[in-house]
């Protein structure tokens, strides 16, 4: 009995040992993240995340609006400033490649400015909203890498955005900076998204579950040339005739909207995150050629 007991506790104790030292069967990777996501203090629960993160937003949004017009207008907000009066005047915008910059910062203003100028409230805040805007974007973006960099990662990224004297300062100022910082990191973010291998599956699902909807792909694939020749005409008229620009805006829109429809029937949903690829690089090289 007692050596029985011995050996038993002895093969018992082998066999502990060897489930100890061999990891679980599958993917070495897989087995590693799953290791550190059990690891306690290495995440946050979801309610912390969305506290953590609103107070990141909110104190990057106080630091930057407060007293915002108290700073006189820098001789680079000027000149923004002239070009961005003479298209609210006169609806004209003429790129000058030599010396300036290109056109998506007096665009993205010119809603605000011309409500505010209809108020008679038109001045140095209203169009530094802007900057701000995208500033705070920004600091949204960093926080959207979690899924890569973890939330505390994300949280201390977003954190220092949030107050860096240099990231408040452009955030407060009427120049391209923040819309061209925005900009190149949503190619970043959208890149990963496109590539992650959860939106590869749910893309593939997608198209093999509504296969028989899915039209051949060769029409989708017109239909994207043409609404992507659309777009870019509508554009070219908007430029050379800026009387019509409301009805080439709304040709853009439509047409855009259009080509998201067709890229999901083209490349299911990961298409979306091509879509916004591509309009970052586009206002990217409009921001600032």
């Amino acid at each position: 009995m007692a050596t029985a007991s011995t050996k038993s506790r002895g093969n018992n104790s082998k066999g502990r040992q060897a489930n100890v030292a061999q990891p679980p069967q599958g993917n070495e990777t897989n087995h590693v993240e799953a290791t550190l996501q059990t690891r306690p203090g290495r995440e946050l629960s979801t309610h912390a995340w969305w506290i953590a993160s609103a107070a990141v937003m909110l104190v990057a949004a106080l630091v930057r609006c407060y007293q915002l017009g108290l700073r006189p207008m820098h001789h680079d907000e000027g000149v923004n400033g002239f070009f961005l009066s003479n298209l609210m005047r006169t609806g004209v915008f003429r790129y000058d490649p030599s010396n300036y910059h290109g056109p998506t910062l007096y665009y993205f203003a010119l809603p605000l400015a011309a409500l505010a100028e209809r108020w008679h409230l038109f001045g140095e805040w209203t169009v530094r909203l802007v900057p701000l805007i995208f500033g705070l974007a920004t600091i949204w973006l960093v926080l959207s890498l979690r899924r890569y960099i973890g939330a505390i990662g994300a949280l201390a990224a977003g954190a220092l955005l949030a107050l860096s004297p240099g990231f408040v300062f452009f955030s407060r100022y009427f120049i391209h900076e923040m819309m061209f910082v925005f900009f190149t990191l949503g190619i970043v973010v959208a890149a990963l998204r496109f590539y992650e291998p959860d939106t590869l599956q749910k893309s593939s699902d997608a198209l093999a579950n509504s296969s028989a909807k899915v039209p051949p792909g060769v029409r989708p694939g017109l239909g994207l040339a043409g609404a992507s020749l659309v777009i870019v005409a509508a554009s070219l008229f908007a430029v050379y005739q800026p009387k019509y620009y409301l009805y080439a805006l709304a040709l853009v829109i439509f047409s855009f909207g259009a080509l998201l429809v067709l890229l999901r029937l083209y490349d299911g949903a990961r298409s979306s995150y091509l879509a916004l690829g591509a309009v970052s690089t586009a206002l990217l090289f409009a921001t600032k050629e």
